[in-house]
């Protein structure tokens, strides 16, 4: 059979419905013939608690006893459960009553409880100041999101702390089988700036950009030049706004790190596009809205303005 375009989309359509609720598991009453939907709920039920508030629970569930059958409410209350962050997972089904109600349950499966939470392998960053950025304690359950975030941010303080190559993992094994959560620190070296290099400029020279810069190069007794991810960022901010005052609205900075072999040496490189110059085409002050008044002319306004038709436009210059 040749399917066509339209018969191709019903049928896709219909796959993506069927998964959906197969994923959810809001409708499995169906196979047994019985549409709940509509339905009067005599009975909302939670199964599989051990250490979380069922209160806790039922204040999240918009489905209540006395109120029809929704799919769609059922839905968003399987999301706010698992927004909770203490089930890995979370479906709901119907029993079918003899008076024509249904009991809806919520199904929840707990994420376990963490055992105890520990850093190994750092030294330049102490134990309890990694451990305050983890917000994870023993007791709370072992939630993947803020596992993961915390292993972002021991990542960003290193980093920032000039350990650019450091890294920072879990181990999955001991926190699948014990329930301990345990990061794992290899800081390597500390990398020090030994080369800052422009490459895409052509109206302005590698000196005149320098100057605009905070991070340094490594320099005996006299400078670090840790390398410092986030200050790097905001150097890269600063070239830019560098060539937007001087009328390059388009000019874009991004940057490039080239670390030595031993990663112990690094040459930051300025990745830059200058983009056209603006020139000011025309300056003009609007008359004021229905029932304003202008309380100085506009002759004498213009007494104050520095830019004019023919002037390179300069953000710096608009601001004054």
């Amino acid at each position: 059979m040749i399917c066509t375009p339209k018969r191709h989309c019903t049928a896709l359509l219909t796959l993506i419905v069927g998964l959906s609720c197969l994923l959810l598991n809001t409708t499995p009453t169906r196979a047994q013939g019985i549409d709940p939907e509509d339905r009067p709920i005599s009975r909302v039920s939670i199964e599989g608690l051990k250490n979380v508030s069922k209160q806790l629970v039922l204040n999240q569930v918009r489905s209540l006893a006395g109120d029809p059958y929704d799919a769609q409410t059922v839905e968003q209350d399987i999301v706010r459960l698992t927004h909770l962050g203490r089930f890995d997972q979370v479906t709901a089904r119907v029993e079918p009553q003899d008076d024509g109600s249904v009991v809806l349950i919520f199904d929840v499966s707990e994420q376990a409880l963490l055992a105890d939470v520990q850093v190994v392998g750092n030294k330049a960053i102490a134990d309890n100041t990694i451990l305050g950025m983890v917000l994870l304690r023993p007791g709370d359950p072992a939630d993947p999101f803020l596992i993961e975030q915390g292993l972002g941010r021991i990542v960003r303080e290193y980093h920032n702390k000039g350990y650019f190559v450091a890294d920072i993992s879990i181990d999955r094994e001991l926190l699948r089988d014990s329930n301990i959560l345990v990061y794992r620190v290899r800081e390597g070296p500390r990398v020090k700036i030994k080369g800052i290099r422009f490459e895409g400029n052509e109206r302005y020279t590698h000196k005149q950009l320098k100057s605009k810069l905070r991070s340094k190069t490594y320099f005996p007794i006299f400078q670090k030049g840790d390398l410092n991810r986030e200050q790097l960022d905001l150097d890269s901010s600063g070239v830019r706004d560098f060539y937007h005052a001087r009328g390059y609205l388009d000019a874009q900075v991004g940057r490039r790190i080239d670390l030595s072999p031993n990663e112990k040496d690094a040459v930051v490189v300025f990745l830059i596009e200058e983009g056209q110059q603006y020139m000011v085409y025309q300056v003009r002050i609007l008359p004021p809205e229905d029932g304003e008044q202008r309380l100085l002319p506009e002759s004498q306004i213009r007494q104050y303005l520095t830019l004019a038709p023919g002037d390179v436009f300069s953000t710096d210059q608009v601001e004054k």
